[in-house]
This record gives C-alpha cells, sequence and structure tokens, in this order.
C-alpha cells in the first residue's frame, strides 16, 4: 500500500509566511516598547528639557527679527517727521521772506527821507526817524537785519552786486566806492543784495606807455652793444695769444 501523501496546497504555505511575518513584526514591536519602557525619569526630563530650549531659541530669533524690523519702522518715521518739520519750516522761510522783501520798498522811502530831510525841521525829522527804528524793531523780530557794507570794503559777490566799476587811484582794485541801496538778510539767507559800485585801476595814459617801451627797446639796444663789445675783445685776445 502506497503511504497517503499529505495534502499541502499553495495557499496553506502563504498563510504560514504570512503568521511567521506577523509574528516577527509583534516581536519587533515588543522590544522598541520593551527599550522605551527602559527610558529611567531623568533621560526623559533631559530630553523634554532640550525640545524647550530648542523652541525657546526659535521663539528669542522670532521675536529679535521683529525687533529689527520695528526699529527700522520707528527710524523711516521719525526721518520722515524731521524731513517734515525742515520742509514746514523752509515753507514758512519762503513765505515770510517774500512779505518782507515788499517792505524793504518802505525801508528805502525812509531811509531816503532821512538822507535829504531838513535839519531844520527838528520834530518832523524825530517823527520819521521813530518810525523807521518801529520798522527795525519789527524786522529785528523776524531774525532780519541790514548787510553791513561800507565804502572802501572789498566787493563780496555772496553779499554785494555791482552796478558799474568807477576808476579811483586811491582805493584798491574792487574796493566799494559808493552805495546805491542797502542789502538785507533773514539769518543767512539773502533778502536783497547791496547795490555798490566798485573801483578800478585807472588806464595808463598812451604817452606813459610809449615812454615804457621806448625804455625798454632803449635798455634792449644797450644790452646788445655791450654784448657786441664783449665778443669782440674776446676774438681779439684769442689772435694775440695766437
Amino acid at each position: 500500500m502506497k503511504p497517503k501523501e499529505d495534502n499541502i496546497s499553495p495557499d496553506n504555505t502563504l498563510k504560514k509566511k504570512k503568521n511567521a511575518e506577523k509574528t516577527t513584526e509583534v516581536g519587533e514591536k515588543s522590544v522598541d516598547t520593551k527599550s522605551s519602557k527602559e527610558k529611567t525619569p531623568q533621560e526623559t526630563i533631559e530630553e523634554l528639557k532640550s525640545k524647550l530650549d530648542t523652541k525657546l531659541k526659535e521663539k528669542d530669533k522670532v521675536i529679535e527679527e521683529w525687533k529689527k524690523k520695528f526699529m527700522l519702522i520707528q527710524a523711516d518715521f521719525e526721518n520722515y517727521q524731521k524731513r517734515m518739520e525742515k520742509n514746514r519750516i523752509h515753507i514758512q522761510s519762503i513765505e515770510r521772506a517774500s512779505i518782507l522783501r515788499d517792505f524793504l520798498r518802505i525801508m528805502d522811502s525812509f531811509e531816503s527821507a532821512i538822507d535829504h530831510i531838513n535839519n531844520s525841521q527838528e520834530l518832523n525829522f524825530k517823527d520819521i526817524k521813530s518810525i523807521y527804528n518801529q520798522l527795525l524793531n519789527q524786522f529785528k523780530r523776524y531774525e532780519v537785519e541790514q548787510i553791513p557794507t561800507s565804502k572802501g570794503d572789498l566787493y563780496d559777490y555772496k553779499v554785494h552786486e555791482a552796478i558799474s566799476h568807477i576808476e579811483n587811484p586811491d582805493l584798491p582794485e574792487n574796493s566799494i566806492v559808493d552805495i546805491l541801496q542797502t542789502g538785507w538778510k533773514m539769518r543767512k539767507d539773502i533778502l536783497r543784495y547791496s547795490k555798490v559800485i566798485i573801483s578800478k585801476i585807472p588806464k595808463e595814459p598812451e604817452q606813459d606807455i610809449d615812454k615804457k617801451e621806448k625804455e625798454k627797446e632803449d635798455k634792449k639796444e644797450q644790452n646788445q652793444i655791450h654784448q657786441n663789445e664783449n665778443n669782440n675783445e674776446k676774438i681779439n685776445n684769442n689772435k694775440n695769444n695766437n
């Protein structure tokens, strides 16, 4: 009689293989669980502390970035405020200067009246002088003052306006000979330049120029004659030596 063969199908083989894999996975999980359970409380605390330190560092980094952004925004805003204040002052200065220039014509009239008034009319003179001084005081409130200019001063293009030139041998060139109109300034800004006449060196008369030219020619000719005489003397000396 033939022995009975085991009835082993392919399905049974696959099932056994799967069961073996499951057993292995369960064993590995149990090993991992066991290893995690084996951590001491101190190790767990250290691990949590490390994670917390990392989170705190990240938080500090974010806070520092936002702090820098805030400081930049604050600096921009402060610069904006300064620019606006500077522009406001500049605009006020321009408007004030425009108004004050109109009053300079009145000051010119007062100065002209004071210069030409008859001293015998003492009462009128004092009245005009008093009004003029009142205007000066008002100008001082706005830091407006005359540009100091005197005859004999050197011309300065920064505060003077030269109307014409005049020959004057008694003054250095570009000196102020006469002041036609007073200049005014508001702080460092010029409201109106001082209108002046400046000096220039007089031209030499033509006869003096001709005389100097003749003297130069005579001197040149004498030098040439003297040089020729020296050359002739050297030639004669050489001949005698030979």
